[in-house]
């Protein structure tokens, strides 16, 4: 079985020119959004100064036209970096929540913790000081609950970081969501005024036709 896994792995090498594709990682994600997000806006800004030249031009049903074809143009792109904004949005969201995964799992932990600290301590607690005397123990179990008032102390600190920490990180997913529902937003806006600029364009276009007609 191995032997013919390798030998599969061997011939797409040969066939493809390439070894299997390697999963992307946030990172690289995050990057290739933001190279192409940075394209797109050098691309838009581009688009404006020729839209800008065309204005200026004599007014003509031609001139027309060609201002809102490149109006169309301008609106496809500006959604196109909407949409890039989004996901990167998601990806930010998608990470806060794996951060407050991980804070969970700690508290968890620390909670798991603290529940064996009070069953040992229980049991401290449980024996006599009589008892300790004649097992020759007192000095093990003061010590241990010397051990045990410190864990404590740790503990209850470690927990108030925690949650700080996880609180900061629901504040900062909130912020990002509104922002997301804002583009969202905005995205929609966008493509509405997109369709009625191609709807204005084909009317411009249908009048030239019967005009040349």
């Amino acid at each position: 079985m191995h032997k013919r896994t390798c030998a599969f792995l061997m011939l797409l090498v040969i066939v493809t020119g390439s070894s299997p594709a390697h999963a992307e990682t946030l990172e690289e994600r995050r990057a290739r959004l933001q190279n192409e997000l940075a394209a797109i806006e050098t691309d838009i800004a581009a688009n404006r100064g020729v839209l800008t030249v065309k204005q200026k031009e004599h007014a003509s049903l031609e001139r027309d036209i060609s201002v809102l074809t490149s109006q169309i143009t301008i609106a496809q792109k500006e959604i196109r970096a909407r949409d890039l904004t989004i996901q990167k949005l998601n990806d930010d969201i998608s990470d806060k929540e794996s951060s407050i995964a991980n804070v969970d799992k700690r508290v968890a932990m620390s909670e798991a913790s603290v529940a064996e600290l009070l069953r040992r301590a229980r049991e401290v607690d449980d024996v006599s000081l009589p008892a300790l005397v004649l097992s020759d123990s007192i000095s093990d179990a003061f010590h241990d609950m010397d051990v045990y008032g410190t864990l404590q102390n740790s503990l209850h600190e470690s927990f108030a970081k925690l949650a700080a920490l996880r609180s900061d990180l629901a504040s900062r997913k909130a912020a990002l969501e509104d922002t997301q529902s804002e583009q969202e937003d905005m995205r929609r806006i966008q493509l509405v005024e997109k369709q009625a600029i191609e709807r204005r364009n084909l009317e411009k276009k249908q009048i030239l036709t019967v005009t040349k007609g």
